[in-house]
């Protein structure tokens, strides 16, 4: 009886790992994260993403010569060496992240003014967005999008300054 029992245990073992071999593919909720320029119209945000480097990223400021008190004096630098355009469509559930500066929505005068919101006329009138031709923006954003919807769109009060 202990033979017939350990032996359908060992089937059902085998059955489970042959079940979830490493072959399988599976289907994980992925988010790229992506930062850029933008310019919003149509409902759909047209990116120029860049690469955004810091203090920390030696290699990367070695190899394009940058200099500190020149190049990157608040901590950053953001490289763009040609603009590359790509449209990425923004849906109703589309979430905006930014920094209330002028406290339309958000009422805590000491408090870091971080607001967060799905209507997409709070973020034009209440982030430091400017409606201005892609290659005239300044402020990068930072944008999580899956299969070409963008799922949020943040602003990082460091770089509106």
């Amino acid at each position: 009886m202990k033979k017939i029992i350990l032996g359908a245990v060992f089937f059902v073992l085998t059955l489970s790992l042959i079940a979830c071999s490493p072959d399988d593919k599976v289907n994980t909720y992925a988010p790229e994260s992506l930062a850029g320029y933008i310019f919003i119209g149509n409902n759909e945000i047209v990116l120029d993403e860049v690469e955004i480097i810091t203090r920390e990223d030696k290699d990367e400021i070695e190899k394009l010569g940058l200099v500190e008190a020149n190049d990157y004096p608040s901590g950053y630098y953001i490289y763009n060496p040609e603009v590359k355009k790509v449209s990425l469509q923004i849906t109703d559930d589309t979430k905006y992240i930014f920094t209330d500066y002028n406290q339309l929505y958000t009422k805590d005068e000491n408090g870091e003014r971080l607001y967060e919101t799905t209507k997409l006329n709070e973020f034009l009138k209440g982030s430091s967005y400017h409606d201005i031709p892609l290659e005239e923006q300044r402020i990068p954003y930072f944008l999580e999008v899956y299969d070409g919807k963008v799922i949020s769109i943040t602003e990082e009060f460091i770089y509106t300054q």
